[in-house]
Parts: C-alpha cells; structure tokens; sequence
C-alpha cells in the first residue's frame, strides 16, 4: 500500500494537503483486515499528515468494528486536523471631513489624526456601529459626536460642522476692542472734559421731501454746547445742557422742534456718549468671527451697563458704525462716522450721520471743517478736527 485511499494524488511534490478521511482507513481495514503492517503504515500516515475531519463516536466504533487495533484508534483520536480556512475579512472605510477648519479626529474615543484641507485619509473599520468626535481648539463643533455605521465594501461619509467658540470670540473680540481704544487714545479719553468750538453744516432729515441745510458753529464745554444756526436769512442762537434747551430768540413754527430734535441728535452722536458710556461702564466686547482679513472690516457685539451695541471698524481700527439697540422705550439710532483726523486723543471724526431707527429719512448729517481746541484753559490752539470725540 503506497497510500491511503483519499490521498491518492496528494504527493508533497503537488504542494496539495494529503487529506486522510475515516472513509479511508475503514477501506484499509476492509482489504486487509486486522493485519499489523497495513495497520502500522496507517498509524504512520495518521501520525504524519493528520486527519480532514475530527472523528466522531460513530466513526470510532466503525473502525474498531472493522477491526482496527487499539494503537490505530488511539492515532485516530490524537491525530491533528487541519487549520480551518481563513475566512476573508470584509471591511469598510470611514471618510471624515471638516469645515470651515481642519480638525483632530477621535473613533471610539482613540486618536485617528487630523484632517488636512478638510478631509482625513480614509479609515479601515469592520462593519459595525463606531462613535466618532472630532474637536479644534477655539471652535465648537455643531455635533461633535457622531455615530457611523460602517458596512462591508462601502465607504461611510460624515462631517462635522465648526463655529468659534464664545470664550475664543470672547477673546478676539477684547483684543480688538482694546485696539480700538488705543486708536482712539485710550480709555482717558472718554473721561476729559474738552472746550471745543467748531464750524461746518448741519443737514436735518425730517422726512420731507428735502433736507434742511444750515451753517453752524458751536461752542462746547463740559455738559454744555451753544449753537449758532444760519439758513435763509434765518439766524438762531440756543444752549443745549442737561436742563434742556435755551433760546436766545425763540423761532416760529416747525424750526423749533426740528432744530432741537436735530442738536438732541448731534449731542447722542459724540463719541464720548455713543461709544464713552459704554467704555467707561465695563464694556465687554465679542467679535463676530476669530480671523479677520486685513482690508476686511471688523465687527463687534459690545455689552455694558449703557447698554448693548453693534460697532464697525474701519482698516485703522477707529469705529465707522455704531449701532444702538433697542432697551425699553429707548428707540435705537444708527451712527455712522467718516473722515477721522489727528491721532490718538486728538484723533475725531469730521463727518457724522445720525439715522433714526425705521427709515433713513429721518436723521441728520453734520460735516465739520474747523475745529479750536482749549486743553489748558489758558490759551487756545488751533486745529483742524471734527466735533465729536
């Protein structure tokens, strides 16, 4: 016998496993009985390649009643099987993506590393249900928890959504305001009292067909501004302070109530109330986004005890738009500001337009070209600014 039935063809020559079956031996036993050569070379062949299949109880009795000899049972039920075929793995991948920043990116709370112009190379994952995170500092994410589930030959996409978070606008926002500020001159600033005496045009928007246009001066000090007004032959003196108003000759008609609704306006448009209350009462300001570009204009969300603002700041970092909120019955009014001269403390814009709230047919537009300045209170010096500050 040269081999077993079963293993015929199965040489190692082949590189084929020689594959010895129970069927097999039980032929043996069957051509020849209980003779103890054919028996050993059957043990030899069991102890050398193994068995295909693990024997049952049946197969055992069925060889011992074919006559097999304790030693070939005993090989039988100590032979070694073959390895079970590997079964393929099938996988699928996870494709993560990011914006509008990269991010770091979490499975199952290990690290899967980080995303590179949005997208993260694609991940090898059995099928099942995985958790993904992903995170980046300064920014939140919309969800920044996502369950995936991944199937057999198939990608699975998901993205996440960032936004900058509070404290990191927070942040931002207190840089700029600071650098606001220091265009501006400092927080002091909001705090001296300045005589100012000025020249230019004041045109009131009362929601008529045109606007009314007339030629100023004014006189500044502390709390209190006296306004001489020109128009058509008209001419009007009056001091504006805390009490009210007061006329050195008290006009006829609708002037009066146009021209002190224009000067309440002219006096809310001043730096030192549209923007120093606000300073001066512990203003915290939050930026609209963490990264500006350098001509792209900044905006900040200012909240104070004088209440919440909106500002908008030119390329040099002065403010070019305020705009008031809402608080009870207080209405709010749109500031906006232009041709800034000087530097620091001394730097005021010349052009300011103040816009009622609803429409902007209602509001005033005051341009100034002249401006004497009395810091010491001995004598004056002459400059060019604007009025407000």
């Amino acid at each position: 016998m040269c081999c077993l039935p079963g293993a015929a063809g199965q040489s190692a020559s082949t590189a084929v496993p020689v594959q010895i079956t129970i069927e097999g031996i039980l032929r043996v036993l069957h051509q020849f009985g209980k003779e103890a050569i054919p028996q050993e070379m059957v043990i030899k062949e069991v102890e050398m390649h193994g068995l295909a299949l693990r024997p049952t109880s049946a197969d055992l009795a069925k060889l011992s009643t074919a006559g097999a000899s304790p030693r070939l049972l005993d090989a039988v039920r100590h032979a070694r099987f073959p390895e079970p075929a590997a079964v393929a793995r099938r996988e699928g991948r996870l494709l993560v993506a990011c914006e509008p920043v990269d991010c770091e990116v979490r499975v199952n709370g290990k690290p899967s590393g980080s995303t590179h112009g949005g997208g993260l190379a694609p991940i090898t994952l059995p099928p099942g249900t995985v958790s993904v995170a992903a995170m980046r500092e300064d920014y939140t994410a919309v969800r920044p928890e996502q369950a995936a589930v991944i199937k057999a030959d198939a990608d699975t996409r998901i993205a996440f959504r960032f936004e900058p978070s509070r404290a990191a606008l927070e942040r931002t926002g207190a840089a700029l305001f600071e650098r606001m500020l220091a265009a501006l001159g400092g927080e002091d600033r909001f705090r001296a009292a300045v005589s100012l005496h000025g020249r230019g045009a004041l045109r009131i928007h009362n929601g008529g067909a045109f606007p009314t246009l007339w030629k100023m001066e004014l006189w500044r000090s502390g709390e209190q501004t006296k306004y001489k007004l020109e128009r058509s032959g008209k001419k009007y003196e009056v001091i504006r302070n805390a009490a009210g108003y007061k006329w050195k000759k008290k006009p006829r008609g609708q002037d009066v109530s146009a021209i002190e609704e224009a000067l309440r306006l002219l006096d809310a448009g001043q730096l030192n109330r549209s923007l120093g209350r606000a300073v001066l009462s512990g203003a915290k300001a939050l930026a609209s986004k963490l990264r500006y570009a350098d001509d792209e204009e900044v905006a900040l969300r200012v909240s104070s005890e004088a209440g919440p603002l909106g500002l908008r700041l030119d390329s040099a970092y002065r403010p070019k738009e305020i705009q008031q909120e809402p608080v009870g019955l207080n209405a709010a009014l749109r500031f906006l500001y232009a041709g800034y001269e000087g530097e620091g403390a001394q730097c005021r814009p010349l052009r300011l337009q103040v816009i009622e709230p609803g429409t902007e047919e209602r509001g005033i537009e005051a341009n100034f070209d002249q401006l004497e300045e009395d810091r010491s209170g001995n004598r004056k010096r002459k400059r060019r600014f604007g009025l407000f500050r």
